[in-house]
């Protein structure tokens, strides 16, 4: 087939083809008389919905979340949990044993700056840097660094460290 019949060819098809997908939709389509075509959608589960008394708490609790997952020192207010089925229980008391390490804990560290590198994430704690792996003084290993916190790990406890957060700076008026 010569070249200048190619443009030709290609609207002929593109007409048929569409004309084709016309005549399909318009042949296979259920006629609507006035009553529903297709049968309505059961649902799959009963779902509650809260009143909006609730939501309002569950709102509220959701924008504290991040204050909740790493709490600044000076900001030590009680959060609402019982949208969340929470339950406060009272801490008991564990005899003979003394410290941290009776309760299986692992020391404070302190979290200054976790980043990523191109092929490795480093982490500062404490002051000095580590990497995914390294043990740190206390004998507690570093298994995981994220871009906020740290999971470390002594013996069979696992904990994550979170940033510090920045502080905010008050607005000061030069008079």
């Amino acid at each position: 087939m010569k070249p200048k019949y190619l443009d030709m060819v290609g609207i002929f098809l593109a007409v048929a083809l569409s004309g084709l997908a016309l005549w399909f939709e318009t042949s296979h389509s259920p006629v609507f008389d006035g009553g529903t075509v297709f049968k309505p959608i059961t649902p799959l589960a009963d779902i509650v919905v809260p009143d909006n008394a609730e939501l309002q708490r569950m709102d509220l609790l959701e924008r504290s979340m991040p204050i909740l997952a790493a709490p600044m020192p000076g900001l030590q207010e009680a959060s609402d949990l019982s949208a969340f089925g929470y339950v406060e229980v009272a801490p008991t008391e564990r005899k003979g044993m003394a410290g941290a390490e009776g309760h299986g804990r692992t020391a404070s560290h302190r979290l200054s700056l976790a980043f990523e590198g191109s092929a490795k994430r480093f982490c500062i704690i404490d002051d000095r840097l580590y990497t995914e792996g390294c043990q740190l003084p206390d004998g507690a290993t570093i298994i995981r660094i994220e871009s906020r916190r740290v999971l470390i790990a002594k013996k069979s406890i696992q904990q994550w460290l979170a940033m510090d957060p920045l502080p905010k700076e008050k607005d000061t008026e030069e008079s």
